[in-house]
This record gives C-alpha cells, structure tokens and sequence, in this order.
C-alpha cells in the first residue's frame, strides 16, 4: 500500500556538459537500458511514492515521457508529472517542489544520474525522514582529506573520521523542505545539496547510512563502472 504523502523529485535538469558530444546523461545507456529507466526502477518497485516529479531541460520533456511510458507500462501516466529544470540544480529542485499538491508530508529527492540507487537506501532514507524530519545517506571518507588554498598549497589536514560523502536521495519533511527552498531562491547563494539548504533554514539534519556503489555518473566513463568496479 502506498503510504499516504510520499513524493519523490528525480532532478535531472542540467545539460550534462561534462559528458561531451551532447550526450544527455540521464538519457545514455547503461548495459543496455537508460539511466533514467534504472534510476527510477527501485523508487517505483519500492511502492513508496503516490506522486513523481521529473525535473527535465524543458527539450527533453516530450522524449523522456515516451521512454518513462516504454520502461514502464505498469505506472499510471497521472502519478508522473514533468517539470522543466532552472539554471542550477538548486533552481530545479525549486520547481519540482512548487509543483508538488501541499498535503504531501514527506519528499525524496534523488539525483537522475545515480543509477545505482537500491531498495535498502530508499527505504532507510524515508524511514527517518518521516521519524526526523530530514534523512540523507552517507558514506565514510577514505582517502587522507586535504584543505588546500588558491595555489594549490595544503593548508589544512582534516580528520576525515569525522567527514562524510553525502549521497541521495535526500528526504525531509515536504513543508519545511520547501519553505528552506523558497528563503534559498531569494538569498543570493547556490547551494550543492538540499540538505544544506534545509540546515540552513529548516533545522537540523539526520543521516543513515548510505552505500558506496551509489555513484553519481558525471563523465562518459563512469558509464563503464559497475557497482565500484568495471563492467
């Protein structure tokens, strides 16, 4: 049974730059079957979510209904909206938000290039999302961490005991999620995650425990790598 007020935003709205050739990572394929398809995979079996919201450059909106609806028959047309990115992740993740209906309570946000997303993670994220209030994965940091200045000179070596990799999706609690976003739209800053928009307007923010093979595909060779390791 689908819980009532779970939502998920699937931000996939930049123009995948650092990939070359106009490649649309979302879009590339992945041992046969697109990003997007395997990204959305675990989210749908998961039975968690009444609503998704993909957010798309407003060009691709039209391709990536027909490959939703080819991927999967099975999910209502009217249970997936699409919504046109902004100029920033930031941005996209706003106009996802804005579309959502306010009696949501509790809403993931995962980004459409990480297609190694599992069940476990999904659930873990959600489970304290609706405990806390906000939930997002983390992976412990293994290589030595360096603060380095503008030449490239260490200044600092940090302890990364005490430092973690944050991963998506990330959940919060729908209604101070979006109104960080919206104090966030109008304060002259780029945030790198939702979670640091939500710390800094919302409250504080928990995490559980995330996995290492949940990569984020960013170059044309993360497409050859498999759950950490090659193909």
């Amino acid at each position: 049974m689908v819980p009532k007020g779970a939502a998920l935003i699937i931000v996939a709205g930049g123009m995948s730059t650092r990939m070359g050739s106009g490649i649309k990572k979302e879009l590339a394929d992945l041992n046969g079957e697109p990003v997007l398809c395997r990204t959305l995979r675990p989210f749908f079996e998961s039975k968690l979510f009444s609503l998704t919201v993909i957010v798309l450059p407003s060009s691709r909106i039209e391709q990536t209904k027909t490959l939703v609806a080819s991927c999967f028959p099975f999910v209502k047309k009217d249970t997936v909206i699409y919504v046109s990115g902004g100029k920033t992740r930031q941005e996209s993740v706003y106009n996802g938000l804005r579309k959502l209906p306010s009696h949501f309570r509790t809403v993931l946000i995962h980004d459409g290039a990480r297609p190694w997303i599992t069940k476990e993670v999904i659930f873990r994220v959600y489970e304290k999302a609706v405990q806390t209030g906000s939930a997002v994965p983390v992976v412990p940091s293994v290589n030595a961490l360096k603060e380095i200045d503008s030449g490239g000179r260490v200044i600092r070596n940090i302890n990364r005991s005490t430092v973690v990799g944050a991963q998506t999706p990330q959940g919060f609690a729908f209604k101070d999620i979006f109104s960080a976003h919206r104090k966030a739209a109008g304060d002259g800053r780029v945030y790198p995650d939702d979670a640091e928009v939500f710390s800094v307007y919302a409250g504080e923010v928990f995490t559980v425990p995330g996995d290492i093979r949940n990569k984020k595909i960013t170059y044309r060779e993360d497409l050859q790598q498999r759950h950490g390791g090659q193909i």
